[in-house]
């Protein structure tokens, strides 16, 4: 575990966790520290403490901890090197071992690694199509609708070959084989032959999170009705469309700049707001919005702002994805223009950049669009209905506190569901009571446990605790001191729990380098090596290092204290190990018997001599 400077260090010297955390969740001071509420658990009450001083996290719930790398990558469930590359693109940082070995790091397999070029010499060679002769169908397409030549490159839109061997023919000159050809999704196979099933479309590539090309939708050119309009790549082994948005890869900064996201339904609704200067858009690949969009949406932390179809399909696909961000709790808003139909592609070419300026900025909340679609898409028309509406709505008139806003929804609730305001206003001030009331019920019984001796009381075995919870108040002390580090080397050595000692380990072996202890560089660590019981580790230095109480100098009577009971409770331990395996030797009930009443002698003299040898230390 030679220890070495790395970038990690460098980038965590620049990084302010404060910064980078309030980036993906809401942060409030309080008094030296901050605090939030903690995204890895169902945290009701801000239990997170962040610390700006010791560049470090820890939830005094659920006992994550960390630093700002490791916050990330917990965050947004990417690997350590990612969130390392995260973390400097955050602060601007760059270097260029951040682009080094990514295959190494991703752990993309050969094969994974082949299909990826093999797509990306595709890609070229269709960009190349749309150069040609040939192509200039597709180019009078794009140019008619108002995509030129900048955003033609900068989407990287294309145009198959009307031969469909020619692509194919292409790529084996590249040395890809027919599997390779067969596993991108381009191929349609008929009685001899292998052909694209893309050719004399419009390509429009789409890419991974991380700007790698997956797969293509293919627009057709021709007025065949017989034909499909768009041919989309299969699923693959590189593309999923459930795991897809459309131009996620190019926008990820200016969502992080904007502090918003556009969700729309097509690639062209994306070149529309693109051309109006909105950057921060995404298309769904034809899919309602899945669990990996819900998981991506939480990791940003920014306002989602739904456009999808504005007709009855589309607004009851717009209902569906408002069921789903309510039940993750992210923060929305729908894009809303009353007695508006179109899309803003259509928008902007029929009527300019100021209507749909206009229409892309008419956001409304969950209410004012429900209510809506109750009343002309999907009308109410039984009580039950009614009622499920009705209690849809309680959070959200309890969090009303003006009374003439309160009273303007309370008159359009009213006027959806045809019930009296008065009776409406009644039925929800006892439902929010009634909530209010089991929430309260809810959390007497919640309970903090972060701290080191209620982390003790959940070992599983109770003579164990007060050796572990020793050794960790030793640890406690390395951290702190150099002298500590150096005392635990020259008379402890070996820690008895796996945990700790991989812990004093890593403190050791950096100390060697260095006059004291960055708690931050020992996260990393941990979390870049592959160990047994990493994430325990983790959690018990956090525990360790959330203590706020100053130590003010090395006291070298209390490590004598520490070693003497970790001495005592090893020999303890060993003792009963020892009396166990001489039972595991025997079967015979009465040898058995012999050899634990000489065991509970021997241990009943110990006490005695231990006695005394307390009563000598005390008359001297």
């Amino acid at each position: 575990m030679a220890y070495q400077a790395t970038i990690t260090e460098e980038i965590l010297k620049r990084a302010d966790i404060v910064d980078i955390i309030s980036s993906y969740i809401n942060v409030v001071k309080k008094g030296r520290n901050y605090i939030a509420l903690c995204p890895f658990h169902d945290d009701h009450h801000p239990s997170m403490s962040i610390s700006r001083e010791k560049q470090i996290y820890k939830c005094y719930s659920c006992g994550n901890g960390g630093n700002a790398i490791t916050f990330v990558m917990r965050y947004e469930h990417i690997s350590y090197f990612e969130a390392l590359k995260k973390v400097a693109r955050l602060i601007n940082y760059d270097d260029p071992r951040l682009d080094e070995n990514r295959q190494a790091e991703k752990k993309i397999s050969e094969e994974d690694e082949i299909l990826y070029r093999c797509l990306e010499d595709l890609t070229k060679f269709y960009q190349y199509g749309l150069l040609t002769e040939e192509g200039r169908l597709a180019k009078d397409y794009l140019i008619a609708r108002h995509i030129d030549e900048a955003m033609q490159q900068k989407y990287r839109l294309g145009y198959a070959f009307n031969d469909a061997k020619l692509s194919i023919t292409h790529l084996e000159q590249k040395k890809y084989s027919l599997k390779n050809i067969e596993n991108i999704g381009i191929t349609k196979a008929s009685r001899d032959l292998t052909s694209d099933m893309n050719a004399g479309r419009l390509i429009f590539p789409i890419d991974d999170f991380d700007g790698n090309i997956i797969g293509y939708s293919a627009r057709r050119l021709n007025e065949d009705k017989d034909l499909p309009k768009y041919v989309n790549t299969p699923e693959t082994p590189l593309f999923q469309k459930s795991k897809v948005l459309y131009n996620f890869s190019r926008v990820q900064d200016a969502i992080r700049h904007d502090k918003y996201l556009y969700v729309l339904e097509g690639f062209m609704d994306v070149f529309a707001l693109d051309r109006i200067g909105i950057n921060s858009a995404v298309a769904l690949m034809g899919t309602a919005l899945t669990k990996e969009h819900i998981d991506l949406f939480k990791r940003l932390n920014v306002e989602i702002r739904l456009c999808l179809d504005c007709d009855d399909p589309g607004k009851i696909a717009t209902m569906k994805a408002i069921a789903e961000l309510d039940k993750a709790k992210i923060n929305y808003r729908i894009v809303f223009l009353e007695g508006e139909t179109r899309d803003p592609d259509e928008i902007l070419n029929q009527d300019g950049p100021a209507k749909l300026k206009l229409f892309i900025n008419s956001l409304v909340d969950s209410f004012t669009f429900i209510l809506d679609f109750y009343k002309n898409v999907s009308p109410l028309n039984n009580e039950e209905n009614i009622k499920k509406v009705i209690n849809y709505f309680v959070p959200f008139f309890a969090n009303i506190s003006d009374a003439l806003v309160y009273d303007n929804y309370l008159y359009k609730l009213s006027e959806a569901t045809h019930y009296d305001p008065r009776a409406l206003k009644t039925y929800l001030e006892k439902e929010k009571v009634k909530r209010l009331e089991q929430k309260a019920n809810a959390e007497e019984n919640f309970v903090f446990s972060g701290d080191l001796n209620r982390t003790f009381s959940r070992l599983p075995l109770k003579e164990y605790r007060k050796l572990i919870l020793t050794e960790r108040y030793m640890l406690k002390e390395m951290l702190y001191f150099k002298e500590a580090a150096a005392y635990y080397d020259r008379h402890i050595g070996y820690f008895y729990d796996e945990v700790n000692r991989l812990i004093a380990n890593f403190i050791i072996d950096y100390l060697s380098h260095h006059d004291k202890v960055d708690i931050n560089v020992i996260y990393s660590s941990l979390e870049e090596g592959d160990f047994a019981k990493k994430d325990e580790a983790e959690k018990v230095l956090a525990d360790l290092s959330s203590d706020n109480m100053p130590r003010l100098s090395y006291n070298e009577k209390t490590m004598d204290e520490y070693r003497e009971i970790i001495n005592e409770q090893k020999d303890k331990i060993y003792q009963k190990e020892i009396l166990q395996q001489s039972l595991n030797n025997h079967s015979d009930p009465l040898e058995r018997a012999r050899i634990i009443k000489e065991h509970n002698i021997a241990k009943k003299e110990a006490l005695e001599r231990e006695f005394e040898e307390d009563g000598e230390r005390n008359n001297s």
